[in-house]
């Protein structure tokens, strides 16, 4: 079997398709994904993981095996959305963006790796299009499996509306830790001063590239409110928060959570799919 089924928590409300939301984060060697209603409960969570190196072919059967063994159907949803933990990522401004054009905006930036395409998607806080790359077999196969999927970065998720509010009259740092890369997104008075990934093996990597961020961007440690979700465990929470008093968990948009399985869900793990 090409995949492996890690956790599946369902709910018992039957809400129809037209009015259900499916998420899934797409990972190196897995994918969870959510499925919440349109008014905001949620009632499906699971995560997978899979081989590496898989055709395309081979990727479509994971997804129609693996949603299948949900007993879910992968049609009539009101919305479809694949976010993709992308390596490479830029902006470009509403106004100088044509479609089409995708690559050739990234290949200055960065060598773009064999088997991956590039792709993007609308940044409405920003009002800007995200370029970024994923794995084109993928890419494909949620296109055949999921019809009118939305494909989108990290970065369309760490910027909203919710912490763009949160930012008012003040300094916001959001870390968002996967594996060995952290990536940051740094508001100040409603508006996005920084983003960028960086190599993190360790607490002190995370620290220091956190810490001189705020250096470059003269930001005061007493003033500035820190969020961290991801990858994130209680000795790394811990050791962080003596370098930032005003350290929290950011676990995404407030949900309905009708069973006790949802309620003890860690979702600041997966925020990308409850944000």
């Amino acid at each position: 079997m090409s995949h492996t089924t890690n956790t599946f928590v369902s709910g018992s409300r039957d809400v129809p398709s037209y009015e259900k939301n499916i998420s899934i984060c797409l990972g190196a060697n897995g994918f969870s994904f959510s499925i919440i209603s349109v008014d905001n409960e949620l009632l499906a969570y699971g995560t997978r993981t899979f081989k590496s190196g898989l055709t395309m072919g081979e990727a479509v059967q994971t997804l129609r095996s693996a949603f299948a063994e949900c007993g879910l159907a992968l049609f009539g949803f009101n919305s479809v959305e694949v976010v993709v933990l992308s390596e490479q990522f830029l902006l470009i401004p509403d106004h100088l963006f044509e479609a089409g054009k995708e690559r050739k905006y990234m290949e200055p930036m960065a060598t773009v790796p064999v088997g991956m395409g590039v792709y993007s998607s609308h940044v409405d806080t920003l009002g800007a299009q995200a370029i970024f790359t994923a794995d084109t077999n993928w890419v494909s196969a949620f296109r055949i499996v999921l019809p009118g999927v939305k494909l989108c970065c990290q970065y369309s998720k760490l910027i909203n509306g919710e912490l763009t509010a949160k930012s008012d009259m003040k300094s916001l740092l959001v870390m968002h830790l996967r594996g060995e890369r952290t990536d940051f997104v740094v508001y100040c008075n409603k508006k996005v001063q920084f983003i960028n990934t960086f190599d993190c093996a360790n607490t002190q990597e995370l620290l220091y590239n956190a810490i001189n961020i705020m250096k470059q961007l003269h930001l005061e440690d007493a003033a500035l409110e820190a969020y961290v979700c991801g990858d994130i465990d209680r000795p790394h929470f811990d050791a962080m928060r003596r370098y930032f008093p005003k350290l929290d968990l950011y676990s995404g948009r407030a949900l309905r959570k009708s069973t006790l399985e949802f309620q003890q869900l860690h979702t600041y793990r997966d925020v990308l799919i409850f944000s």
